[in-house]
């Protein structure tokens, strides 16, 4: 079994490269807020600077189409009475 690589995990977790009181900062407290890794940040960044809008609550290009889902849809049950 290979070890567990923790450089390579802290480097998923920008702010994780901080120092504190000269030593490598260290979160484990995710109660409330928990750190986000790079893939998130930058998927966030490009939903908030290429696709956010109001789905189908205005006439203009954003609004029209809702951005493309982050997982698949779950599937919809049928309903006999329809």
């Amino acid at each position: 079994m290979p070890a567990f690589d923790v450089a390579a995990l802290r480097q998923d977790f920008p702010i994780l490269g901080r120092s504190v009181r000269g030593l490598p900062l260290t979160y484990l407290d995710n109660a409330a807020t928990s750190q986000k890794p790079l893939a998130v940040i930058r998927s966030l960044e490009r939903y908030y600077s290429e696709q956010n809008a109001n789905v189908h609550r205005g006439v203009h290009l954003l609004s029209e189409k809702p951005p493309p889902p982050t997982k698949p849809p779950a599937p919809r049950s049928r309903s006999s009475s329809v």
